[in-house]
């Protein structure tokens, strides 16, 4: 929360961090501090026989048995981390609230899942499977698309754990969370999708900036012409598939644009990014159905940051799933 400052998030951020870390290192599920920590129940049971009820729904697509590769730990844990951090942030929600909403949802949707993938694909508390990714990052947007959307809170109570040192339990210290005021209700989930765009490219560029694979440099606010700024995306894409978020991708501009060398025409363009078997498959496809507003397709909020960032505006952005494949459509102006 904003306490004071950038002091607690800075603290919140080394917590959430160092707990990752530890996490990372046994490859156990990203869950946080025990939740026994926490007081009252946030969720109802009875808004949970929803959630399991809402796996019943028809028209919910059943999970493909496709082979996914696996993915990258470090990478798998900067995309739900960001999600995460972003959550964290924006001050709407007591985290140790989430935590739990996420906790309940999560093993709701479990067992479902495991019983339409049938033994053997889920590797439950690890990141680096496609299978587990797909519902794990799933259910981490139902249960952030909850927070956001429900009428969240300016102002709240958090409970954030304090390590004591080795083998010693965290002591909780009770806060009290001010939202920053600029950031109404209705600017919860566009910001959410921007910021987590952000964070995505920041690590990118963290990771590979200084190597062969860097991201070709845009200068900001440039507009380059269509081509050059399809290169940059076609290269941040490639970054997703080294690190095993799908087997394959087709980058290309689809309609508009100037070709030749120069700024992009007035018109703007729209470009299409087509993933192979990517490890949302299964999520990307329900959220999109479910909550368009806030899904978990990577891909297009980080191709819209470096958007924002090389000086074009996102008019609209589309995704539609057929079979293993997924594409995201942009429109740039």
């Amino acid at each position: 929360g904003t306490m004071e400052g950038a002091h607690s998030h800075q603290t919140r951020r080394d917590h959430v961090l160092g707990t990752l870390r530890t996490v990372a290192a046994v490859g156990a599920s990203v869950t946080f501090t025990p939740f026994s920590a926490f007081a009252a129940d946030p969720i109802t049971t009875k808004e949970i026989d929803n959630v399991g009820s809402m796996l019943q729904r028809a028209g919910r697509p059943k999970p493909l048995k496709v082979p996914r590769r696996d993915l990258n730990l470090k990478f798998a844990v900067l995309l739900m981390r960001s999600s995460y951090i972003v959550l964290d942030e924006l001050d709407c929600v007591a985290m140790d609230q989430f935590q739990r909403d996420f906790f309940l949802i999560r093993q709701a949707e479990f067992g479902n899942y495991l019983n339409l993938l049938g033994p053997g694909l889920v590797k439950q508390g690890d990141l680096t499977n496609p299978y587990y990714f797909d519902l794990i990052s799933f259910a981490q947007h139902v249960a952030i698309h909850r927070e956001v959307t429900q009428d969240p809170p300016m102002v709240f109570i958090e409970e954030q754990p304090v390590e004591q040192g080795e083998g010693k339990p965290p002591r909780v210290n009770t806060v009290v969370v001010k939202r920053d005021p600029s950031i109404t209700n209705d600017k919860l989930v566009p910001e959410h999708g921007r910021r987590v765009g952000s964070l995505i490219l920041d690590g990118l560029e963290e990771t590979f900036g200084d190597s062969a694979a860097a991201i070709p440099k845009i200068e900001p606010n440039s507009r380059p012409s269509a081509d050059v700024f399809v290169g940059a995306v076609k290269q941040m894409v490639n970054l997703f598939l080294i690190n095993g978020f799908a087997f394959g991708a087709n980058v290309s501009v689809v309609g508009g644009g100037s070709t030749k060398s120069g700024t992009a025409n007035s018109d703007g363009f729209q470009i299409s990014i087509e993933l192979d078997s990517p490890a949302t498959l299964w999520g990307g496809r329900v959220l999109q159905h479910e909550q368009p507003d806030l899904d978990n397709n990577y891909v297009r909020k980080v191709t819209e940051e470096m958007a924002r960032r090389a000086g074009y505006k996102v008019e609209a952005s589309s995704m539609k799933s057929v079979g293993k494949m997924q594409q995201t459509v942009l429109t740039l102006v």
